[in-house]
């Protein structure tokens, strides 16, 4: 599909719902007064934030700044028949490569539940990590499990295929209505589950709308009480960007490995502190952080003769499931207003004809992002593909 003039985007996001699954990119924008800059990791403060290591004997302290509470500390929050605690060998090695969030872990025999209290309700972040930790007694390579919340399966079945297992971290958001929110932890017939760390942090209100626009047709989709899995959160054209940057424990990979062609993307880059974010606050920092609006991909100088070539973004997708696409664009590279216009398809379909940020952000440099679902029978051949 053809896109017109230049095209950039600085990010990618993506994550699942019932599962939807979200996907997010950036582009380019001007510098106007009206529009705030804002610090490269903004604060905010959760009234329902609970930071977990699992089988941990004292609190584990993150470079990010956060703290996971001890196993002893958190103890009250589990409920399980048997209290089984494993760690990682200490060697230096171990230590050195790992989080220290990877080094203790909690194991299952039997169904066991976190209960968390919910102060407040609406979507919620839960984030599971796992890594199978060598053990004498118990072989968590081996184990085989799933996890449920009080109404939905977040795991099924879930086992480590790699060999050596390398660290998993699921990330969801779900959205909770009572006053209590339950992990549920179900180990497989003669088998055993387990959890390094968990996460279960209140997500800011506006962070995801109830509705959005349905590919295809372009028609309003409803997602209030929709749970969501990230897929992927890619910055493009930028490196890592961890919790360290992003006040809201994100991570966002490098968009480089998802290209189908590099040759055909460049990379644009200008200093975080020249992000712009809107007054009418319907982009802050907490959608995404000033570094990942700060860097895009661009399209490349080429000798083809055709004036119209996209950038092609490919990923795997599964079927069955509908896709919340989140693109972030950011007009860092344009000189002056009203010179960038292109398209954006996604599998094949028209997201955005024409998108011109100076007319929806009126300045360069300024956030901005577009939601679309992506309905299941769209993903062909367990792909998915941003033009």
């Amino acid at each position: 599909m053809p896109t017109s003039t230049k095209m950039t985007r600085s990010m990618l996001e993506w994550k699942r719902v019932p599962m939807l699954i979200i996907l997010s990119i950036l582009g380019i924008t001007s510098i106007a007064s009206t529009n705030a800059i804002a610090s490269q990791k903004d604060p905010f403060v959760p009234q329902d934030n609970y930071l977990i290591s699992c089988g941990a004997s004292s609190s584990v302290q993150l470079d990010d700044g956060r703290t996971f509470r001890s196993d002893p500390e958190s103890v009250s929050f589990l409920s399980t028949p048997v209290d089984i605690k494993i760690k990682a060998n200490n060697s230096p090695t171990a230590a050195s490569s790992l989080s220290p969030l990877y080094l203790s872990a909690r194991v299952f025999s039997d169904v066991s539940t976190y209960s968390f209290f919910v102060s407040q309700p609406g979507r919620h972040w839960i984030r599971l990590y796992f890594l199978p930790i060598p053990d004498k007694q118990y072989n968590l390579t081996s184990a085989t499990f799933s996890v449920f919340t009080d109404n939905m399966v977040l795991l099924h079945d879930f086992s480590f295929i790699a060999n050596p297992p390398n660290p998993v971290l699921k990330e969801y958001l779900v959205v909770t209505q009572g006053d209590t929110l339950k992990i549920i932890f179900t180990p497989k017939k003669d088998s055993i589950a387990f959890i390094n760390a968990i996460e279960v942090v209140l997500a800011p209100p506006t962070l995801i709308p109830n509705t959005t626009i349905g590919l295809p047709p372009l028609e309003q989709f409803d997602i209030s009480n929709n749970a969501l899995q990230v897929v992927y959160r890619l910055n493009m054209g930028g490196a890592l960007v961890t919790a360290f940057n992003d006040t809201l424990g994100r991570t966002w990979l490098p968009d480089a490995p998802f290209l189908k062609l590099e040759a055909a993307a460049q990379v644009a880059w200008v200093p975080p502190r020249t992000i712009k974010y809107p007054d009418d606050k319907t982009v802050t920092p907490l959608i995404a952080p000033a570094n990942i609006y700060s860097t895009a991909q661009q399209s490349a100088s080429t000798n083809t003769s055709q004036a119209r070539f996209n950038i092609t973004w490919e990923m795997e997708a599964e079927p069955g499931f509908k896709y919340l696409i989140r693109l972030h664009f950011c007009d860092i590279i344009s000189k002056a207003l009203n010179s960038l216009y292109f398209d954006v398809y996604i599998n094949g379909m028209m997201g955005v004809s024409n998108l011109d940020l100076s007319s929806l952000t009126m300045g360069l440099a300024v956030a901005y992002y577009q939601d679309f679902i992506v309905d299941s029978s769209s993903i062909i051949n367990s792909t998915l593909l941003v033009q």
